[in-house]
């Protein structure tokens, strides 16, 4: 849970997005697997946006917080809250699509699509914001930890699995 960025020199932020990236890693957006030619490409994402965790004065550089993803399917993104980037996602494809390329990089979907942050007063929003991001990263921290354990096993990580 307090692994950071995996940007930097951390070894527990690296292995982290190794074990999150197991499973395929699919582009939100394109749907291009994660795979050795591709990876140059890639960027790292906060999945919960920086800014909007600033807003509440929340860490967004943790390793849970994080996605390779697209430089463009990054930039398009940009600010939204996770609720909002999902329903845009869903207008373009199926929600099937959008799960299987969230689930591709172990990103529990029921707590990412909180959000609903407009109409409340900047304090009501804070506290939501960070009850929001707590859940997300604990359940995204038990779904890694799922995943660890079973390549410790030399088992391979399918996302649907777990």
């Amino acid at each position: 849970m307090t692994a950071e960025w995996p940007k930097g020199a951390t070894i527990r932020g690296r292995g982290v997005l190794a074990v999150a990236c197991r499973p395929g890693a699919l582009d939100f957006a394109t749907g291009e697997r994660l795979n050795g030619d591709a990876i140059e490409q890639r960027h790292y994402h906060h999945i919960y946006p920086d800014a909007l965790l600033k807003e509440a004065d929340i860490n967004s550089f943790l390793a849970l917080n994080c996605a390779l993803i697209a430089d463009t399917t990054n930039m398009a993104i940009g600010r939204k809250d996770p609720l909002r980037y999902l329903k845009d996602r869903y207008e373009w494809t199926s929600e099937t699509i959008v799960r299987d390329r969230l689930q591709s990089h172990l990103i529990p979907i029921r707590e990412l699509a909180n959000g609903g942050y407009e109409g409340l007063s900047e304090p009501e929003k804070n506290e939501k914001v960070k009850a929001d991001f707590e859940a997300f990263l604990r359940a995204r921290a038990e779904l890694m930890l799922r995943a660890a354990r079973q390549l410790a096993e030399g088992r391979q990580v399918s996302a649907g699995e777990l």
